[in-house]
């Protein structure tokens, strides 16, 4: 909750409450908090639709009296029952008090979910008249920048934004425009080179390998995981056609050991037989691949012969 407003700000809202003194009937009760505010906000709205304006482009903006936001017609998130876009809701305000009506809006005239609709509209206001020099203008936007960080800190607050976050995430025509997104993504070229350079250098950082090292280190060192790794293995090589893994080298190689064992089929088979952790020979098969891994090698012009889809 903001506790204070740029001095002028209280002034010009004290003058215009004090020019609307008989305005003390209820005023979109159900939209807006009833205080000195947005009696102001009535006082201004209500004079300039006396004056009966015409827009001229470049020096009015039209306003919508009670935000579009708050009603069920125009988001989900809606309270109010009506059309967004009547005429009676609009209205032509210059781009000054256009800016000072969306400055009440968010800070002194709505609250809970009402203030998290207008914050958004308040930015962009606000950065649209930056270009402007008004020290008042420029103190409106560091209190609410200022009570915007303190908000962030509150431990409430940044759970109900995460709540608020994830039902906007799992909302079907949200996740159907993630996934379009995701394979437009996918098939950029510049975008897969740029990721894989990423995933790279993120790879090699020394503490995420020193933490892969020890996390594959505290595995090994379970006596039932070799077993069980050789059994899942086992399981997918068996596993019917169309249910194995098509990504996988199916090409058959010829293996040596130094200490005279040999060995001919895939390297997962090879791996399988051997009870080896998944991954170990990978050296062998790499663009710069090391002529030894482990006590392995592939005997010399093995290019590996295609083989039907058996791990």
């Amino acid at each position: 909750m903001i506790n204070r407003l740029p001095k002028t700000l209280d002034q010009r809202a004290q003058s215009c409450y004090t020019a609307s003194m008989t305005e003390q009937q209820p005023w979109h009760s159900d939209a807006f908090l009833q205080n000195r505010y947005t009696r102001a906000y009535r006082h201004l709205i209500e004079r300039v639709l006396t004056e009966n304006r015409r827009r001229v482009i470049g020096e009015h903006a039209e306003h919508h009296i009670v935000p579009k936001s708050f009603y069920r017609s125009y988001c989900e998130d809606g309270w109010l029952d009506g059309e967004w876009d009547a005429v009676e809701n609009r209205v032509l305000l210059t781009h000054r008090e256009h800016t000072w009506c969306h400055i009440l809006l968010a800070l002194r005239m709505t609250t809970a979910l009402g203030k998290r609709k207008m914050s958004s509209p308040l930015l962009l206001v606000l950065n649209y008249e930056q270009s402007r020099s008004s020290r008042v203008l420029a103190a409106a936007w560091h209190s609410y920048a200022t009570a915007h960080a303190d908000r962030c800190r509150d431990p409430k607050f940044l759970a109900l934004l995460s709540k608020v976050n994830t039902e906007a995430q799992n909302r079907p025509d949200v996740a159907e425009k993630k996934r379009i997104k995701a394979h437009q993504r996918n098939d950029d070229p510049v975008f897969k080179a740029k990721h894989a350079l990423a995933v790279t250098v993120a790879m090699n950082r020394p503490e995420v390998r020193e933490a892969n090292s020890t996390r594959a280190k505290e595995r090994m060192k379970d006596p039932n995981f070799a077993l069980a790794h050789a059994e899942r293995m086992r399981n997918i090589a068996l596993a019917p056609s169309g249910v194995q893994d098509r990504s996988r080298d199916q090409k058959v190689y010829t293996f040596t050991h130094e200490d005279g064992r040999t060995f001919t089929g895939t390297r997962w088979q090879m791996e399988d037989t051997y009870v080896l952790s998944r991954g170990l020979l990978r050296p062998l098969f790499k663009t710069n691949a090391s002529k030894t891994c482990h006590g392995w090698t592939i005997q010399p012009n093995n290019k590996g012969v295609q083989n039907d889809p058996i791990c």
